[in-house]
Formats: structure tokens, sequence, C-alpha cells
């Protein structure tokens, strides 16, 4: 197992902490950091424990987490969150990292503080609740004012540049991530692409920190507006959802009338528009993001059209594969005279 503070060399305090300046320089990167920067994480779920393990090959890193026994795991070089890629590197690499609770003491010496913890969305409000985004950032501002606060976590449109102007400062980027639950460690050793939304200066500056610790150093970058970047990120997560429910219909369609739904799906990927990629029905969206974007994206486009309810999209009308599949289930086993319990196996999440 890595050290994640290496024994001999760094100094740990009683709660399991490694303070900072205790710490042995990270190696020089590959594109020129020196190894002397601090960079807090802010949540230590599936985009905060994926960003910290891979900036913390090159800078020192410390998350920070309300969760105690999230912090335990992390300073115990054991991950938070049920991804074995993310538990293997941890095991095999060597990391500059450590975890606590203390936001204040974190951020103190930070040149950067990456935020990336929930933002739930709220039906009674139809908007996300940014609650814990912005007490990180008023958190953060008031201990170090000169740390580059970059939001990982999704916001509505415009929160970035309410936040800059709330506290008078251009220290706040809006950088969306991208990344799959369960691949989460791949998806940013090897990301798609890096957005970053902000000045030009501080954006590129941003960008240069995730693709530095990236496999590959040819990542596309394209740096926007926040505002921009915002949208990209919750219109981006409305298409899949989009296309994951057209595929979950088509699925549902062949059931019902006794077609091959793979084949039918196939034929209709081999366009080139269109693509054998992300089309494997399943039980609706399967994991976290996509149900609460939706809902967002939905109030925007009720906003864009000039309407005073929500717009839907279509997507949620179309998301009851689940229930679909359960009516045929039932019909199925049924007809068979069987009853009693049933279960389904592998049915958690579409990650085709």
């Amino acid at each position: 197992m890595p050290s994640i503070a290496s024994p001999g060399v760094c100094s740990v305090a009683p709660d399991g902490t490694v303070p900072f300046g205790a710490r042995p320089a990270a190696p020089q990167s590959p594109t020129g950091y020196d190894g002397g920067m601090n960079v807090v994480v802010v949540g230590a779920g599936y985009v905060g424990l994926a960003n910290a393990v891979i900036l913390a090959r090159q800078h020192e890193v410390t998350v920070v987490d309300i969760d105690q026994t999230k912090v335990d795991r992390m300073n115990a070089a054991q991950s938070t969150v049920a991804e074995a890629e993310l538990q293997a590197y941890l095991d095999t690499t060597n990391l500059n990292l450590r975890a606590t609770r203390n936001l204040p003491d974190a951020v103190r010496t930070a040149h950067w503080t990456l935020i990336a913890t929930p933002t739930d969305y709220n039906p009674a409000t139809n908007y996300f609740d940014t609650t814990t985004v912005e007490q990180c950032i008023a958190q953060t501002l008031t201990t170090n004012g000169s740390s580059m606060i970059v939001v990982r976590s999704t916001v509505p449109v415009g929160f970035t540049n309410t936040m800059k102007e709330k506290y008078d400062t251009p220290n706040i980027l809006f950088v969306p991530e991208f990344l799959r639950e369960g691949h989460t460690l791949n998806d940013s050793l090897d990301p798609s692409r890096v957005i970053a939304g902000g000045n030009t200066d501080q954006a590129q500056a941003a960008a240069d920190l995730l693709v530095s610790a990236c496999e590959e150093q040819d990542v596309p970058v394209l740096l926007t507006g926040a505002r921009e970047a915002e949208a990209i990120k919750l219109f981006a997560n409305s298409y899949l959802a989009l296309r994951v429910a057209y595929f979950n219909e088509i699925d549902t369609y062949a059931i019902s009338e006794g077609l091959d739904a793979r084949s039918s799906i196939e034929g209709i990927g081999l366009d080139p528009r269109i693509g054998n990629h992300y089309n494997n029905p399943s039980f609706g969206y399967g994991g976290y993001c996509l149900p609460k974007d939706t809902d967002l994206s939905d109030t925007i486009a009720g906003i864009c059209l000039q309407q005073s309810t929500p717009h839907p999209l279509n997507v949620s009308l179309l998301n009851h594969a689940g229930d679909r599949l359960c009516q045929h289930i039932r019909h199925q086993v049924g007809a068979k005279g069987h009853d009693g319990r049933w279960a389904a196996w592998g049915s958690s999440a579409n990650e085709s």
C-alpha cells in the first residue's frame, strides 16, 4: 500500500491528518508544475475523490468532508465510494493526500479550492440546492481570498457570476465534470474534454491544472464564459437522458410487439449520425446526475419559451422502462403459474 503521508518524512497529527508544511514536495509534473501547489478538494464523493487522487500525484491535496467516516477512510488510503479502480489506485500509487473536516484550516494556504459537494434538485423551487457550494465559497474567501475557487458541482446557469458579484472577486470559475459513476477515475485520467468557464487566463490555468494530471496531454480544451460552461453541463446531460429514454422506448415497443430489440437498436445505430453507443436499454436512466439535471433543464426550457410553468422536454415521460419491464415480468411469471418473489440482477445503471 502506498503511503499517503510517508512515515519518517511527514509528521502526523493526533487526528490522523498531516499539517501543511510537513509534506515532501510533489514530483515535477510533465507540464511544468513544480510540486509546490496546495490543492483543496471539498467533497469526498465520486467527483471529489477522483479529482483528489489524480492531482495528489503532483501536488499537496487535502480533501475536506463533513463526514468523519469518509475522512478516516481517506486517511487510511481507503476509497469513500464503490469503485474498484479508485481503490486499486490508492493501493498502488504514491499520493500526497490527506483528509480533514476543517475547511478553514485546509484552505488557509490553498492555491486552488475545488468544490464538489452535492447540489440536489429541489422540486418545490424548480432549482438546484446550492447551499453547500455557497457555504464553501464563503468560508474559502473569508479565510483565503487569493485561493482560486473551481466549482465542479452542477449549478444553475448564472450561479458562478452571481457568486463573483456577491463576493466582489474574479477568483471563482466553473469547470463542469463529465464523469460516469463507476468510471470516475478512468474518465478523470482520460477525459473526453475539459471545459473551463470564467476569465480566460484563469480558466486556462484551471484547465492546465486538470490536464497536467491526465495520462495524456492532448485533451481537448474549451474555454468559455461561466454561464456557457454551466449550460453545456446541463444540456449535455439532458441530451444523454433523452438518448437513454429513447432507446428505452424502443426496447419497450420491441417487447410489446415481439421484436428483437437488440438487432433493431443495432440497425438504428448503423446510421453514423446516431452511432452504436450509449444505447443500452435499462431501468430508466441509471445513476444520480441525469434525473436532477433534466429537471432543471425542463425549467430552463419553460423560461426560454416564456411559459410560467416548466416545459417538459418529454424526457421524464419517456423514463418509465423500469415500470413497464416489471409489468412484463409479472405477466410472464403469472402466465406460468409462478407465485412468490423474483429479482433482477445488474439493473443499476446505463453505462454504454
